[in-house]
């Protein structure tokens, strides 16, 4: 369904055209806005809009619209796929310059997975590590940026899509007795082309089809790119879904598959049976006021998928803080909202503001006072997206009314956010809705992937 704005904006376009060919243009740009890099123009099409797009007519061709095989994009989406599908098919069909004779594993603590993953990245200049929480990836990164300094890579770059993100991937590198410079995507891609012969990059599945080209135009011919994520997350908050995209077709993935820490497995089970489609067990959703009681009472990481709303993160947040004072708690759960890289703060850190004493707590023991605070939001609860890439003991997933216009990646995503424990409580009907629905972004990766000569492929 098609909605009043984007039949505005398409009339103001396009104000002569047929009624049938405004709906089409209405419905790329409500595509367009939902994420999709292009729409199919093929038979499961609504009859009406497969009728609109045949009425198009050429001016808009040469303006906002371009056309390949049946597939139709805005401008500037078919732009950034193009410099994208340009430089994977570079990197992807590319050998590294600085080649890496056999790896001595054996002394590692590796899995016969992040073995090959390993190998991947020392014979190709494109490789993708995917996996679900607990199976390695990060450890994974860590042994395979020390090998690889061992074998006489000498410039690496290090990155992930947030300032969280890449504040995590610090901290646990450095846990695996890994230091090394970690940046933010975008304060890599800053200076382009990169000069470092290995990049490594976190958290692929948050990297949107804009940045995901920049990156990939930035590699130079001869360096090894390796992306780590998991494609069964969430897609970017903005367009494509490019990292799913590639782990699912490229023969350069590797997969990681076995679950190394015992006390997860019963969240991963959870997760795997949502990402297979299956129902798992869920609690009816109280009403508000039962449910502020019960977070008050039985503290944990609130997950909603919704930012506005009865039950989205913000309302949830301004009542929960109402609760909180009036039961005159002294700690209150912040979240930044902006990178302040001078004292060490970045979009998605969480910590615990102390306002009596005028101070708030940050990992690894970090204090800062109130006043040198960049800005913050509340947290007792959170949406699904700004979850991503961060991980908490106890977590309470809730599914109200509206949930249902996402897939079960986000249900996927906001499950395996748990270390320890998981609630789980959806209003009635919202939770078969989501489990059944895919968050699936159309682009031409698939069909330019299918063109490549087999005989350029790597096996």
């Amino acid at each position: 369904m098609t909605l009043p704005i984007d039949l505005l904006f398409a009339r103001q376009v396009f104000p002569d055209a047929p009624e049938t060919a405004l709906q089409f243009l209405a419905y790329l740009l409500r595509s367009a806005r939902e994420g999709h890099l292009c729409v199919s123009v093929t038979d499961d099409l609504e009859p009406m809009l497969l009728e609109g797009a045949k009425l198009l007519p050429p001016s808009l061709f040469e303006e906002i619209l371009v056309q390949k095989e049946n597939r139709i994009y805005l401008r500037r989406n078919w732009e950034c796929e193009n410099v994208f599908l340009t430089h994977f098919q570079r990197l992807y069909q590319s050998c590294p310059s600085l080649k890496i004779g056999s790896l001595d594993m054996s002394q590692e603590g590796l899995n016969r997975e992040q073995q090959l993953a390993i190998q991947q990245a020392a014979e190709s200049c494109l490789t993708l590590i995917s996996g679900g929480p607990g199976t390695g990836k990060t450890y994974t990164a860590a042994i395979l940026i020390r090998l690889f300094l061992a074998a006489g890579i000498q410039k690496v770059a290090v990155a992930a899509p947030t300032g969280k993100a890449s504040s995590n991937l610090r901290d646990a590198l450095s846990r695996l007795q890994q230091s090394c410079e970690v940046k933010t995507l975008h304060a890599l891609l800053k200076n382009t082309p990169l000069y470092a012969e290995l990049i490594v990059v976190d958290e692929g599945s948050m990297i949107d089809a804009p940045l995901m080209a920049k990156l990939m135009s930035a590699v130079r011919t001869g360096a090894r790119l390796v992306l780590l994520g998991d494609k069964n997350q969430l897609p970017p908050v903005e367009s494509g879904h490019l990292f799913a995209d590639l782990a699912t077709n490229s023969h350069n993935t590797i997969e990681l598959k076995t679950c190394l820490r015992a006390e997860l497995q019963e969240i991963v089970d959870l997760g795997e049976a949502v990402k297979n489609g299956k129902m798992i067990p869920a609690e009816d959703l109280p009403e508000m006021k039962s449910f502020i009681k019960m977070v008050m009472e039985n503290p944990s990481q609130v997950l909603t998928p919704l930012r506005n709303g009865p039950y989205g993160a913000d309302h949830l947040n301004h009542l929960l803080y109402l609760e909180h004072q009036r039961r005159g708690a002294e700690t209150i759960p912040i979240l930044i909202k902006v990178n302040d890289p001078l004292i060490g703060l970045y979009n998605g850190d969480t910590g615990l503001l102390m306002r009596k004493e005028g101070y708030a707590l940050f990992s690894n023991g970090r204090k800062f006072p109130e006043y040198l605070l960049p800005a913050y939001e509340y947290a007792y609860a959170l949406s699904v997206h700004k979850s991503q890439g961060s991980e908490y003991d106890q977590v309470t997933v809730i599914l109200p009314k509206g949930s249902e216009v996402f897939g079960r990646e986000m249900l996927y995503t906001a499950i395996t956010r748990a270390k320890k424990k998981i609630s789980l409580m959806a209003h009635p009907g919202i939770l078969e809705k989501v489990v059944a629905s895919h968050a699936y972004r159309q682009s031409g990766f698939n069909v330019i992937f299918n063109h490549i000569p087999d005989n350029l492929k790597k096996d």
